[in-house]
């Protein structure tokens, strides 16, 4: 038997018809300390594994938005 569906509070509808920001709900989802550790293990496999170019350059744009998420220079 499947369990019963849950609602969750981004489905209640809000006062004035309007519906909730999930940008804003999603952007204070990953804890700092969260950021960090992905920032640390993304840097770790750029510096030392093996990828194509394409690869590479995917994952240097990711650690530049972890650090600017993090406010790091």
């Amino acid at each position: 038997m499947a369990p019963a569906e849950l609602q969750l509070p981004e489905a209640w509808p809000i006062e004035g018809g309007g519906s909730m920001d999930n940008r804003r709900i999603l952007r204070r989802a990953l804890s700092d300390e969260v950021c960090r550790t992905i920032l640390r293990e993304s840097l770790n496999r750029y510096r030392n594994e093996l990828m194509s170019e394409d690869e590479r350059c995917l994952l240097w744009d990711r650690i530049l938005r972890l650090r600017r998420l993090l406010g790091i220079a």
